[in-house]
């Protein structure tokens, strides 16, 4: 028996006053009455009971003892709260955690179920304070073997889980399942997520494809890669110019994470805008619209207009006379990113005509560049122009 198991055998039979026989008849009762015992032991003694100065959840109690499904019943009841962490010796236990490494899919599945708010929510795992989400926990190599591994992994994804919401200093469930070396939860998500059936509503639809495996393991060794350089030398070692650049190629890739982390990095200088330009003339937001992901990198390009980027930039090519400026519908043209096209006309860009051209049709262009998906956004949006001018 484990040493947490022998506390916890120890624990029942102070809190409850009943003899090792007893304890050892609960064998005979039905399920129903297990349940209803424990719901008047808790309404007696409460969810928490001290031993020795340590308070201890009876949910994990519960799940150590082969009664995950009556602890399963409590939650559901509302009898017992989930997502509970408390310290025990010299580090901090949680139900989240004892459900994940007895392999107690069901109980596991009605936290998430009860705690939809909570799937993405920081667990504390140490009596320093460190903390680790639910894929975070599931991202080490820890559990990858085991029969239950993958279930979990899918389990937490259809509750919302993030495996991109960031953790701390730009750590995410990939970058710790690269970190170590863990392929197979990186190749669990990115079946599960290419899986995904097509948008059906506009929240939806704004929303960038999820990367393959393969761009996906390319992402997480750039940022092995970063932050080992990082490690090495203070962030004033790297000019904000050479981090922009690389941010830009990052967006326009659509390795949004790394990405962030880049970002994180320079939001504070006073030498970075949110419109700063490379030596080429190109923005964030311009990457998005010009990016090699499927319609855009539109999950970016609605992260940088909420931070205020100008959707009304513009970038100009040749020089003097022959000079021309395009706005950013008419860049996304060529890839024919359709998404960002329509998430640029949901934020009020002008989608008629170029900047100072208005001879000169965004439509017609689009035409023109075989740029089919973006074509119809706009004369649907042009449609929609002319029948409220009507009305």
């Amino acid at each position: 028996m484990s040493l947490l198991k022998t506390v916890f055998f120890i624990l029942l039979l102070v809190v409850s006053g009943v003899s090792n026989s007893q304890v050892n008849s609960t064998e005979q009762m039905s399920f129903e009455q297990e349940v209803e015992q424990m719901k008047e032991f808790i309404a007696k003694e409460g969810q928490f009971t001290e031993l020795a100065g340590t308070q201890v959840h009876i949910s994990v109690y519960l799940i150590q003892f082969d009664k995950s499904k009556v602890a399963t019943a409590l939650l559901k009841d509302k009898v017992i709260d989930g997502f509970v962490s408390f310290p025990f010796e010299t580090a901090y236990l949680s139900d989240v955690q004892v459900a994940i490494v007895e392999g107690e899919l069901d109980y596991f599945k009605a936290l998430l179920k009860r705690y939809p708010e909570k799937v993405n929510e920081p667990i504390q795992v140490t009596a320093e304070g460190d903390l680790v989400t639910i894929l975070g926990l599931l991202s080490t190599n820890q559990h990858k073997d085991k029969i239950f591994y993958e279930p979990f992994i899918i389990a937490a994804l259809k509750a919302g889980a993030d495996p991109r919401s960031e953790i701390d200093k730009g750590i995410s469930p990939l970058v710790m399942a690269s970190s170590v070396g863990n392929d197979k939860f990186i190749e669990i998500v990115g079946n599960y997520e290419n899986s995904l059936p097509n948008p059906k509503t506009a929240e939806e639809f704004f929303k960038n494809p999820s990367l393959t495996t393969a761009e996906m393991i390319d992402e997480q060794s750039i940022i092995d890669a970063y932050i080992e350089l990082r490690s090495e030398v203070s962030d004033g070692g790297y000019e904000t110019k050479t981090l922009h650049e690389l941010w830009v190629k990052m967006i326009t890739k659509g390795y949004n994470s790394m990405a962030d982390i880049l970002y994180n990095t320079m939001k504070s200088r006073s030498d970075f805008s949110i419109d700063m330009r490379t030596d080429k003339g190109v923005s964030g937001l311009i990457a998005s619209g010009m990016s090699r992901v499927y319609g855009g990198n539109v999950d970016y390009a609605q992260k940088l207009i909420a931070n205020g980027a100008d959707v009304n930039q513009v970038i100009q090519f040749g020089d003097g006379a022959d000079a021309y400026e395009t706005g950013l519908i008419e860049l996304a043209l060529p890839s024919d990113n359709h998404k960002f096209v329509a998430l640029m006309i949901k934020n009020g860009v002008n989608f008629l005509h170029s900047p100072k051209n208005q001879s000169s049709l965004i439509i017609d262009m689009a035409i023109k560049q075989k740029a089919y998906r973006s074509a119809y956004i706009i004369k649907t949006s042009i449609d929609e122009y002319v029948a409220r001018m009507q009305g």
